[in-house]
């Protein structure tokens, strides 16, 4: 029995550092909380539970990062058995919050997340006399250092694979999905009433906003030679096909055969 606890104490911690460091060092350059553009100008009562949370914690840069690196502090606390303690003590708050935001606002993140949590409720019962010798009756014996640096060859394994994975997410997020800098935002359409907005969001995509308020998805690309293409589009009025663009201040002016369209850069919120 003890050496079967050893090894869920052993599978708990690596599997909580690992996720932490990966998640973690994720926010900490800003590569989770993404909105898209159009959220911006959707009335708050349309916008799901996962987009009001995303909006939120998207509005601050340097809270995200600050989030992402309590998260790597709190992984690498339980991960190191001399920490473990204080770190399951720290963690579980922050899961329990984790938790209770996906299921109250349908995050999708609960499959990680609640595994997490029970992965700390295990560690905190695996430590239960611990802590009750500590608050109620006598102090645990300190451990020795050398618990430490033990092993060290397993714990950098799972580091090295934590900050590989995470710095694999911040690429797909930040670099290799960008949208085109040069053009994204939120747009409006010269002389089409009924198009409030188009956008040009992440990962190539484009979004038309009617005057009702009807959101249609689509995608584009742009090349070198400043020419766009926009296509799962259906509707006639964007028929661009390796239409050269042109940007000068905060207009971005369309032209292809069938005439020239003029859009201009709204407000970034």
């Amino acid at each position: 029995m003890n050496k079967t606890i050893k090894w869920a104490d052993i599978v708990c911690r690596y599997f909580i550092c690992l996720l932490m460091l990966i998640y973690g060092f994720v926010k900490v350059f800003q590569g989770q909380f993404y909105t898209d553009y159009y959220w911006k100008d959707t009335p708050l009562a349309q916008l799901s539970g996962m987009e009001l949370v995303w909006s939120f914690y998207s509005y601050s840069p340097i809270y995200e990062t600050i989030l992402g690196i309590i998260e790597v502090i709190v992984g690498l606390l339980v991960f190191f058995k001399r920490t473990t303690k204080l770190g399951v003590l720290l963690f579980l708050p922050v899961m329990a919050n984790l938790v209770l935001l996906n299921l109250v606002f349908s995050v999708g993140a609960l499959g990680s997340a609640f595994p997490l949590f029970a992965a700390g409720i295990l560690l905190f019962i695996i430590n239960f006399k611990s802590y009750s010798n500590y608050f109620f009756e006598k102090p645990d014996p300190a451990i020795s250092n050398k618990i430490l640096f033990r092993n060290i060859a397993p714990k950098a394994v799972v580091i090295i694979i934590g900050v590989s994975l995470a710095s694999l997410i911040v690429y797909n997020n930040k670099f290799k999905i960008i949208q085109d800098n040069k053009i994204k935002g939120s747009w409006m359409l010269d002389g089409h009433p009924e198009i409030k907005r188009v956008y040009f969001e992440k990962g190539k995509t484009f979004v038309i906003r009617d005057n009702k308020d009807s959101l249609y998805f689509g995608s584009y690309q742009t090349n070198s030679n400043n020419t766009i293409t926009i296509s799962d589009i259906s509707n006639n009025l964007f028929n661009w096909k390796s239409s050269l663009y042109i940007i000068y201040n905060d207009t971005l002016k369309i032209i292809n055969p069938d005439k020239n369209q003029v859009l201009v850069k709204m407000k970034t919120h």
